[in-house]
Order: structure tokens, then C-alpha cells, then sequence
């Protein structure tokens, strides 16, 4: 007999849908498959039903509560209660890690993560907000001398005067309020209106911007925290 009588089968001849899988892909496992597209289509539902099984045998996930209100969150005593987020954040803060299948430790971890960035966050405002608030106070001491305090104050009475209540609250919360080059530009403002005869109040008398100003209480509600003790 000659050599192409004794040798085996080929794949393919064993198997006519494996010439249409890429040569890169073949191999002889395909084979387990069956022989005609009809069974490996069968063959392909069996593994995925035993594959879905398997999944029902495993059941849920440990840990997951049932619903998103089966999730209870809770913060330590020393945490600030202003970074704590309001509870309709907490509740879809709640649905999502329902939604991910987050385990009720998993979603609590993940929770304190992102609430201690926050707080992070905070302190470097702080910081910085105290840095600029040193350095407002030593460069306009070492420009105004004496005068300083008068200075300053008439720079926040401008603020007063033609800020409104957001401008305010923009300034308290990201400490622009004690910035070195937005005071020294204030003061310019109300030296110009002094010197053009307008008061800050208004009243059409002409005054220095800074004149009359209760100095305890402008440190007190000086618009970056921490600042001017």
C-alpha cells in the first residue's frame, strides 16, 4: 500500500465544518464538538446551560443585601459632620452598589475611600488658605506699615459694597478672600473712590474706604477660615 492509504484522516475530513474555523484555531479538541455543525450547536447549548447552572448552584454573592436599603452606612464620632453627604447622595450612593453587586463591607469601604478624600481635600484648602492668609498679612505690612489693618479692612468693605452674598461665599470657600493680589487690588479700589470723593457706603460724602470700619469684626468674619485671629 502506498503512504496515502495508511495515513489517518485529517480534522477536516473528520469533521467538514472545521475548514471554515481559521487554521490559527483548529486543533484536534474541536473534534469534541461533533462532526457536523448540527451537533456542535447542540453540544455548544448543553455547556452553556451546565455553565448557567453552575451559576444558580453558587447562588448570590455573600454579603449583598437584597435591596439598596439593606446597606447601612455610619461614619466615626470625630468625622466632621459638614463632609457627611446628605442622605439622598446616600441613597444613590446605596443603588449603586446594589447595581455592582458590591458586598455591604465592600460598599463601605468604598465609601470611607472617597469620603477621606474629601476630607483630604479640605485640609489642603485649609493649609493652603492659612498660607495665604500669613502672606496677605506680612506683605501688606511691609507695604502699609501702621496702616495695614486700616488698609485691609477697607479692601473687605469694598467686598461688601459691590460683592453680593455669592460672591461672598465663593470667596469663603476657596480662601481667595485673604489673596494676597486681590486685596492689594481692593485697596486700590477703595483708595481710587476715596480720592474721587465716593464713600463705600454711599452716602455721597466723601471718605477714605477705609474710615469707620470695626476692625474686631472684619477679622472675625474674614472670608478664608482660619485667618486673621
Amino acid at each position: 500500500m502506498s503512504d496515502a492509504t495508511d495515513a489517518s484522516p485529517s480534522i477536516e475530513e473528520k469533521a467538514p465544518w472545521i475548514a471554515q474555523v481559521p487554521k490559527e484555531l483548529r486543533g484536534e479538541d474541536l473534534l469534541s464538538l461533533g462532526s457536523n455543525l448540527g451537533d456542535v450547536v447542540k453540544n455548544a447549548r448543553g455547556i452553556i446551560k451546565e455553565r448557567d447552572e453552575l451559576k444558580l448552584k453558587v447562588g448570590p454573592k455573600a454579603g449583598v443585601p437584597e435591596t439598596p436599603e439593606g446597606y447601612k452606612f455610619s461614619f466615626p464620632a470625630d468625622f466632621p459632620k459638614d463632609l457627611v453627604p446628605p442622605e439622598p447622595e446616600m441613597k444613590q450612593f446605596a443603588a449603586l452598589a446594589k447595581k455592582l453587586n458590591l458586598s455591604a463591607d465592600e460598599a463601605a469601604e468604598l465609601l470611607n475611600f472617597e469620603t477621606g478624600r474629601t476630607a483630604s481635600s479640605r485640609k489642603a484648602l485649609q493649609e493652603l488658605t492659612a498660607q495665604n492668609t500669613k502672606r496677605m498679612r506680612d506683605e501688606l505690612q511691609d507695604q502699609f506699615k501702621e496702616k495695614a489693618d486700616e488698609k485691609l479692612a477697607g479692601a473687605y468693605k469694598v467686598i461688601d459694597q459691590f460683592g453680593d452674598a455669592e460672591l461672598r461665599k465663593e470667596l469663603d470657600a476657596t480662601g481667595m478672600g485673604n489673596n494676597p493680589r486681590l486685596i492689594k487690588m481692593l485697596i486700590k479700589v477703595g483708595t481710587h473712590f476715596a480720592e474721587k470723593g465716593i464713600t463705600a457706603a454711599g452716602t455721597g460724602n466723601p471718605a477714605a474706604a477705609e474710615e469707620g470700619v470695626d476692625l474686631k469684626q472684619v477679622y472675625q468674619r474674614s472670608y478664608a477660615t482660619g485667618a486673621m485671629k
